[in-house]
């Protein structure tokens, strides 16, 4: 679970600037693991947390605006993963430039977003 959460936070991450009309480098992100926990091999049994905040001091509303808009942001981050051609996980959808974010699932990243979209469904 660790690589799709860490999947999820990328792709996440990397739609916002789309949903939200803002340039990438005034959002952040980051998964509630640290260093120490993945040399130690004790992330693995845990629950994450994905944060997707204002990059900017004192923020500038992204922050909001993700929270209003997260069906969408799902929705246009499954559609990323869903048209991109490789198996595992590349730059083009899941694979970040971060030092261990080399670590992709795809499969898991694409899972969770179903998910969370299913669960995120109306019925009438």
């Amino acid at each position: 679970p660790l690589f799709a959460v860490e999947s999820l936070r990328v792709l996440c991450h990397a739609v916002v600037p789309i949903c939200c009309l803002c340039d990438p480098s005034d959002v952040g992100s980051s998964l509630n693991v640290n260093e120490r926990e993945l040399q130690e091999g004790i992330a693995e049994n845990r629950e994450y947390e994905v944060y997707l905040y204002d990059a900017l001091p004192g923020g500038c509303g992204i922050a909001e605006q993700i929270y209003n808009l997260m069906e969408d942001l799902w929705r246009r981050a499954l559609l990323v993963v869903s048209e991109c051609k490789c198996k595992e996980g590349c730059p083009s959808c899941v694979m970040g430039a971060d030092s261990w974010s080399q670590m992709c699932c795809k499969p898991g990243a694409k899972a969770y977003l179903q998910c969370f979209l299913d669960r995120n469904t109306k019925v009438s």
